[in-house]
C-alpha cells in the first residue's frame, strides 16, 4: 500500500523559508514580497500552484510595477 503524500501549504513553505534565510541582508524586502504574493496565493497548497497561476500573478505584478520588478 502506498503512503499518502503529505501536502504542504504555501504558508508552511514561507515560514520555513523565512527561518532558513533570516540572515539575509534584504530579509525585510523578502517579507514584503512574500506578503504581496500571499494576497494572490492565499491558503493554497503547494501542489495547487501551477505555471498558469504563476503567469497570472506575474501579469498582475507587471501591471503595477516596473518591468525589472516583475521579471521572474
Amino acid at each position: 500500500m502506498l503512503e499518502e503524500k503529505l501536502r504542504h501549504t504555501r504558508q508552511e513553505a514561507v515560514v520555513r523559508w523565512l527561518a532558513d534565510t533570516k540572515e539575509k541582508a534584504d530579509h525585510s524586502k523578502d517579507i514584503g514580497k512574500l506578503k504581496w504574493l500571499g494576497e494572490h496565493l492565499g491558503d493554497k497548497h503547494l501542489d495547487q500552484i501551477d505555471r498558469d497561476l504563476i503567469d497570472t500573478i506575474g501579469r498582475l505584478k507587471r501591471d503595477e510595477s516596473s518591468p525589472s520588478t516583475a521579471n521572474p
